[in-house]
């Protein structure tokens, strides 16, 4: 920290020392750098996570095997809507900053508890604007219904997820811990 010599206020900075007026300056220039340090950091972590190649990958990965259901792990949400707006109707995310939204969603009888259907036995839908919290909900039915076969996620999905019929599981960001889903046979 500063140092006094003859009067005058020293601070070590890159190996030299560097005169300052006063403590207050000193500590100005410190605190200075240190938030030029943080906004590079917040920079590098977005360059990291939203990187374009790693959407373009997860992208191509998706669709070579565009018969199988496939998760994305990830931490910007950003990154996630991203993926799903590349993939299109056949994807949903599902993260806490997702926006209320017009969705086809299956109507549920709640006296039986069942799925209403045609005279073919599909699922009939309707159009129903969800809020934030019945959308995330929505998005782990439609995903595990087969109606969405890809499922974005940013750090947003529970821990021990049953998935049924899940294939691939893709990390678009690299976070330490286990995913936490488990897939049926």
């Amino acid at each position: 920290f500063p140092v006094t010599i003859g009067g005058r206020r020293y601070v070590r900075e890159n190996g030299l020392a560097v005169n300052f007026n006063s403590e207050q300056e000193a500590v100005n220039n410190i605190v200075t750098k240190a938030n030029i340090i943080q906004e590079i950091m917040q920079k590098r972590k977005i360059f990291l996570t939203e990187c374009k190649t790693k959407i373009d990958a997860a992208v191509n990965i998706i669709n070579a095997y565009s018969n199988l259901k496939v998760v994305t792990f990830g931490e910007s949400t950003k990154t996630a809507d991203l993926i799903t707006e590349r993939i299109g109707q056949e994807a949903i995310s599902y993260h806490s900053k997702v926006k209320s939204q017009v969705c086809r969603v299956p109507v549920y009888n709640e006296t039986t508890g069942e799925y209403i259907t045609n005279s073919n036995d599909e699922i009939i839908f309707t159009e129903k604007k969800l809020g934030k919290d019945k959308l995330k909900e929505y998005a782990i039915e439609l995903f595990d219904l087969g109606i969405k076969r890809v499922l974005n996620s940013a750090k947003a999905l529970d821990l021990g997820l049953d998935v049924q019929d899940l294939s691939i599981g893709i990390v678009t960001q690299g976070y330490g811990g286990n995913t936490g889903i488990v897939t049926g046979k």
